[in-house]
């Protein structure tokens, strides 16, 4: 514990202090109370300073950094590092996404399939290919088989363009970026839907990854055709798919 220098009447430390005969004694009081408050850490709850009223009371504790009591005149912070705001990825101009690209969780939808919508930006009017984060489950042979990739309008009542690509694209083991490029650049809309189909069974399909950062705004479950409105993610996030965007036209 620790009280003012008695020079000052009213036994405060700060730098601006103003009491008779105060001036001059800033530097000793500062290092007596620097000495004082040593013991103070983050973690620890024992009252490591105070200060006395004019009656020789205590007035103010000093707990955990913070300060305690009605009569207290001076407040000690500890110094901490502030938090690193959490940012976007840095993505090439070229890859239209979501989220932070963190997978949060995977899935495999039987009977169904992964639905996510996009938005060009101002300029591009087509794609060249997709991006999926996720790995294939079942046999060591990959199927051979495609999976479906299918372009839906913004309504998703109208089928723009489809596409197949080889299961063997997908890798068994940990989950990683797998490229889909197209043989011929896909004009859409400004706003559009991507409709995936693994044909997904017990012993064979896609975990395609998902990102909980973005809550699910942007994806659905189901089919391109389904005659139902493709239902709300049940994990609160989106599936890891990106759209690789053609160069805007000059």
């Amino acid at each position: 514990m620790f009280q003012s220098p008695p020079i000052c009447r009213e036994r405060c430390v700060t730098r601006f202090c103003r009491c008779p005969g105060r001036r001059g004694i800033f530097g000793k009081a500062l290092a007596i109370a620097a000495a004082s408050i040593l013991s103070l850490t983050t973690q620890s709850s024992t009252v490591v300073g105070e200060t006395r009223s004019d009656t020789g009371t205590p007035a103010a504790t000093f707990q955990n950094g913070g300060l305690q009591g009605r009569n207290a005149r001076i407040l000690l912070v500890e110094d901490t590092k502030p938090e690193s705001d959490q940012t976007e990825p840095t993505r090439p101009a070229s890859i239209l996404g979501y989220g932070d690209d963190k997978p949060d969780g995977k899935k495999s939808i039987g009977g169904s399939g992964e639905m996510i919508r996009f938005e060009l930006p101002e300029g591009v009017t087509k794609i060249k290919g997709i991006r999926i984060h996720g790995s294939r489950y079942g046999h060591p042979q990959a199927p051979k088989e495609d999976f479906e990739i299918k372009f839906l309008n913004e309504n998703r009542d109208e089928t723009l363009h489809s596409e197949t690509a080889p299961y063997h694209l997908f890798a068994r083991g940990k989950e990683q970026w797998v490229r889909v490029a197209f043989k011929n650049e896909i004009e859409l809309p400004p706003k559009f839907w991507i409709a995936l189909n693994f044909n997904a069974e017990q012993t064979k399909g896609v975990y395609v990854s998902y990102d909980t950062s973005t809550k699910g705004h942007y994806s659905r479950v189901g089919l391109a055709g389904d005659k139902e409105e493709p239902k709300e993610t049940d994990f609160g996030g989106d599936w890891m798919v990106q759209a690789l965007l053609a160069p805007p036209k000059k």
